[in-house]
């Protein structure tokens, strides 16, 4: 059990900072000789879900309630029973920080009509890039499934993707895109100059082709010690930074707006794949130790709540490359390990 709680603890608090939370659980099965326990890593996606809707709460909450109130009120000619309020909208936001879906209470019926209209338009082309963004990083997890479950035939990647040579590889890359960051960085960044919800006023062409990559780079973050978080959101710097350029809090929203798809999809399949096995009832054998892990994932999602909540303002501030000093302390540990390796003569 008491695996198991480090397990908890590893992959939900960590999964909320820039440095590879199944990189770090295989070092820990490295050092702690951990036993792997097949999808539970992929439920305890559930408490970074939670996470996400609670801390990205103002970005999605106010478009998603004025589609519905636009939906079921497209005939009311009460702005405000249709619109938001001045508060919801943000006292200091003009009209065009707004956004076309985000009328003042003084705006007429029509207008109210047509705002939710382009919002609705707005919202469909969302929805259209992140699915591009998901269905390329699927096809890359699939490929890598169907390499890793044929171990017959591809034992020699199996081995390899699994070696501390690759962790390490892939410790290096989530260092050197973390000090990346600090190159793409403008010192005059504003965090605040792009307020408003996270699927407004967030494209400009070609952003098919810019959410594809990040699609495709996410799947590729699958290697072991690559932080898809530090990936996408260097990419989407990098890929948005003409957009965006005095502001750092729109790729942060597109990290993540394409991240949940994959999050909530492995949340499922870990819990299918659990039940199916009857995974279940091993892990939670008795009362009292279903009582404790509930209670350490509890406890471990309100201080990943946390901890994420500081990391997103580091982020906006532009300050993430400092995670590039963490890094050395995995990276030194692995490159000592295969030192000692080699000298004994262990492969």
């Amino acid at each position: 059990m008491i695996q198991i709680i480090i397990f908890i603890f590893i992959q939900i608090i960590l999964e909320s900072l820039p440095i590879s939370s199944s990189g770090h659980y295989a070092l820990a099965q490295i050092f702690l000789n951990l036993k792997e326990i097949p999808y539970f890593d992929y439920f305890l996606h559930l408490p970074t879900i939670i996470i996400l809707m609670v801390i990205f709460y103002k970005d999605w909450f106010p478009p998603i309630r004025f589609l519905v109130l636009g939906f079921f009120n497209k005939g009311s000619g009460s702005p405000i029973k249709s619109g938001m309020t001045n508060a919801e909208c943000g006292p200091r936001m003009t009209n065009a920080e707004c956004g076309p879906g985000m009328p003042r209470p003084s705006h007429s019926t029509p207008h109210i009509k047509d705002s939710y209209k382009k919002l609705l338009a707005i919202f469909y082309k969302t929805f259209w890039c992140v699915f591009i963004s998901t269905l390329a990083t699927v096809i890359i997890w699939a490929l890598f499934k169907f390499y890793l479950e044929d171990q017959t035939k591809h034992l020699m990647f199996l081995s390899f993707y699994k070696s501390e040579y690759t962790l390490l590889i892939g410790f290096c890359i989530t260092a050197m895109l973390l000090f990346g960051l600090k190159s793409l960085n403008k010192k005059d960044c504003n965090t605040h100059s792009a307020a408003g919800p996270v699927i407004l006023n967030l494209f400009q062409d070609p952003v098919t082709i810019k959410f594809l990559i990040l699609g495709l780079v996410q799947g590729l973050a699958q290697l072991p010690g690559i932080s898809r978080f530090a990936t996408v959101f260097f990419f989407a710097v990098l890929l948005f930074r003409k957009q965006y350029p005095n502001s750092l809090k729109r790729p942060f929203q597109i990290t993540f707006l394409i991240q949940l798809p994959i999050i909530i999809a492995g949340f499922l399949l870990g819990t299918y794949k659990l039940a199916s096995k009857d995974y279940f009832s091993t892990i939670f054998a008795t009362p009292k130790i279903s009582a404790t892990l509930i209670l350490a994932i509890i406890v471990a999602t309100i201080i990943s709540g946390y901890i994420f909540y500081k990391v997103k303002q580091i982020a906006l501030s532009g300050k993430l490359y400092k995670f590039t000093y963490y890094m050395i302390i995995p990276i030194s540990i692995l490159i000592l390990k295969i030192a000692q390796c080699l000298r004994i003569g262990l492969p």
